[in-house]
C-alpha cells in the first residue's frame, strides 16, 4: 500500500534539524513526567491540567475535558457511514464503533455490509483491518 510518503525530505529532514527536534520531545517528556505513550495533556486557561497515560477509552479523554470545562456540550456530527468515509477516508474497526456509537460486533457486521457492496474496501494488517472509502 503506498503512503504518499516523500522520502527525499524525510531523508532530508532527519540529516537536518530533526534529531534535534526529537532530543528536545525527549527533553519536554522527561521535564512532564510523561510514564507512557501516548500521553495527552489537557489545560485550561489557568494552567491547570490533567494528563491521561496510555491507550484509554474515548470517554476518559471527554471526562478530562469535562473536568477542565464542565459547561462544555458535546457536539453532534454526522455519523452516518457515507460521511464518516467521505471526511476521514479511513477507518479502523474500532474508530468506526466510537464514532457510530456501536460495539465493536456490530460496526464488524456494518462494515463487512458496505464492503459487500463495494463503498469500502478491506485492507488486512497485522494490526486488524483498515477500512477504506472507495471514491464514487
Amino acid at each position: 500500500m503506498e503512503s504518499g510518503l516523500d522520502t527525499a525530505k524525510l531523508h532530508t529532514d532527519f540529516e537536518g534539524k530533526a534529531q534535534q527536534l526529537f532530543q528536545e520531545d525527549l527533553d519536554f517528556s522527561r521535564q512532564s513526567g510523561v510514564r507512557g505513550f501516548p500521553t495527552m495533556f489537557f489545560t485550561d486557561s489557568l494552567s491547570n491540567r490533567i494528563t491521561v497515560y496510555g491507550v484509554k477509552p474515548y470517554q476518559q479523554f471527554e471526562q478530562a475535558l469535562l473536568q477542565l470545562y464542565p459547561q462544555s456540550v458535546k457536539k453532534q456530527y454526522d455519523n452516518s457511514p457515507g460521511f464518516l468515509f467521505s471526511h476521514f477516508g479511513t477507518l479502523t474497526t474500532k474508530e468506526f464503533a466510537v464514532l457510530t456509537g456501536v460495539t465493536f460486533d456490530e460496526a464488524n457486521v456494518k462494515l463487512k455490509d458496505l464492503a459487500a457492496k463495494k463503498v469500502i474496501t478491506r485492507q488486512d494488517s497485522k494490526n486488524g483491518p483498515l477500512w477504506k472509502y472507495v471514491s464514487q
